[in-house]
């Protein structure tokens, strides 16, 4: 029998450093960054600490990266996407395809300082990434927030029976 994948995003909410402050600010979110993550067979939760193969674009590690991240209790939250995206596979390998590009520290000014809502081609910032990898429209323009908002409301309408996998039915 085939092991389960979970995909899960995980939003950071912790203080953080000057940046995470900034972000939040600037987007008016709890959330400062968002980290895909492939687990097999552990539906994650954010009351226990996890050592997990993340994958994102951080501005601190240059860009797009694959690295194990620490998920400290109460610093991030976690959610588990439904089957309303593509194959969780093929998420993670979207994602994946980007490794290496530099962080989008551009299209974080031009689309929520300035709002000119401008995408750089490859670059990348945290959102923009996973909302990409997603499938979902015009991922430049999500903060970490509003794509935790987003993908809530997707999570639902899957749930509801009103999206049959296709992200454009809602």
């Amino acid at each position: 029998m085939p092991e389960i994948q979970y995909l899960t995003l995980a939003f950071y909410r912790h203080q953080g450093r000057f940046f995470d402050r900034l972000i939040r600010l600037i987007t008016r979110s709890p959330y400062s960054h968002v980290e895909l993550v492939l687990s097999s067979g552990v539906q994650m939760s954010s009351d226990q600490d996890w050592r997990l193969y993340s994958l994102s674009s951080s501005l601190r590690d240059g860009g797009v990266r694959i690295k194990i991240i620490h998920y400290e209790v109460g610093k991030w939250e976690f959610v588990q996407l439904e089957n309303w995206s593509k194959t969780h596979d093929g998420v993670w390998l979207t994602a994946r395809q980007y490794v290496g590009q530099p962080y989008d520290i551009l299209g974080i000014m031009f689309n929520f300082m300035v709002p000119i809502r401008r995408q750089l081609r490859r670059s990348w910032f945290c959102s923009e990434l996973c909302g990409h990898a997603l499938g979902i429209k015009h991922p430049h323009t999500l903060s970490p927030g509003d794509l935790f908002d987003q993908v809530q409301q997707l999570n639902k309408a899957y749930l509801c029976g009103r999206l049959d996998g296709h992200i454009n039915d809602v």
